[in-house]
């Protein structure tokens, strides 16, 4: 049985825009107090940035079949990258929306995400994978790539899996460390969630399990760190509420050498799709039904963790049945929360009051 205490919610959208049918995957708040979002519509590749007043300047949809599901936004323009008919998809757009150039790298398995971190100096690493929530069994891995705003790929390396193997999010320390939320899954067992370090040169130095209990399904999908070098994972797994076995989103933190410091269960029906630190130092977890967002205070202590408050989206939003998904998330430059998704079936962007 799980309990919560009573937190206190609410439900002011300052700003929403529908676009065509889709999904947006990712969305960041960009220097000049703009915005820049991606995803694909109608089945294409897409990304468009937004200025100040939240107006279109710049917008690209791709030619190829596919999505982006992560970009970065420079002087110069964007360099966004995603997946098209199972390969990694990368491209470099001008700040007009104009294509600059796009590539196609395979590997040998099926890639439907890639993740993307800067790494300084117009350099990136690119992870491609499959879908941490596929139900397919076969041969998976991931793919990782380091290349720049020219397109040029200067190491390239692939992690075969006997197993199936998927990477939500990813981030690199200034040490060259990658950190990455993992899903595995054997054939004939649930899914399992982790998460993991690699090296620069790309070879796993440790991996932590996380609500793993083998008779239920577990996935990690979003990660953040804190300047003591602290992760913080949000994913989904099950558990047994008043209502029986549930899906529920969760939060965890381990430190940099992978031992675990503490593990909440957060929203019923939910995932945790994104996390992020804001500058009045709480933890943020949005949840991907109904464009919830949990708020943890002393998330680096691990014996005061406290879940004190929920910011919902919409007024009324049933997470058992909704239409309304949330991917992503950013604090946008007046404090206010960027979100973005899917709303109806639609690429959905909004900006919602961050105030409790």
């Amino acid at each position: 049985m799980l309990a919560y205490s009573c937190r206190k919610e609410s439900s002011t959208v300052i700003w929403e825009k529908s676009f065509d049918k889709g999904n947006a995957f990712f969305v960041s708040s960009s220097p000049d107090s703009g915005i820049l979002v991606c995803g694909d519509i109608n089945g294409k590749p897409y990304l468009a940035k937004l200025s100040k007043n939240r107006s279109i300047t710049a917008e690209y949809s791709s030619g190829r079949t596919g999505i982006f599901n992560a970009a970065f936004y420079d002087t110069s323009g964007y360099t966004a990258c995603g997946s098209s008919n199972g390969e990694m998809l990368l491209a470099r757009i001008s700040r007009n929306g104009a294509r600059v150039w796009d590539t196609l790298i395979a590997a040998g398995f099926n890639i439907d995400f890639t993740r993307l971190c800067y790494s300084g100096s117009g350099s990136f690493l690119a992870i491609g994978t499959p879908n941490p929530d596929s139900s397919d069994y076969s041969k998976a891995g991931l793919l990782f790539v380091r290349f720049d705003t020219t397109g040029q790929v200067m190491l390239m390396k692939e992690e075969d899996e006997a197993d199936f193997i998927a990477a939500g999010s990813v981030l690199q320390a200034s040490s060259g460390d990658i950190f990455i939320a993992l899903t595995r899954r054997s054939a004939g067992a649930d899914a399992l969630a982790s998460v993991a370090m690699y090296n620069s040169g790309f070879v796993r130095t440790w991996e932590t399990e996380l609500y793993n209990n083998p008779e239920i399904s577990s996935s990690s999908h979003a990660l953040a760190a804190d300047s003591s070098g602290n992760i913080y994972v949000a994913g989904k797994t099950q558990a047994t509420g008043s209502s029986g076995q549930l899906d529920y989103s969760f939060a965890a933190s381990v430190n940099s050498s992978g031992n675990i410091l503490w593990k909440k269960y957060l929203e019923d029906s939910n995932s945790g799709s994104a996390l992020l630190i804001s500058d009045k130092d709480v933890l943020m977890v949005l949840d991907r039904n109904c464009f919830l967002v949990d708020l943890i205070t002393n998330y680096n202590s691990a014996d005061n963790v406290t879940v004190e408050g929920l910011v919902r989206m919409y007024s009324v939003c049933d997470s058992y049945n909704t239409d309304a998904f949330a991917s992503a998330f950013d604090l946008y430059y007046d404090g206010n929360i960027l979100a973005a998704g899917s709303m109806g079936g639609n690429f959905y962007l909004a900006l919602k009051s961050a105030s409790q």
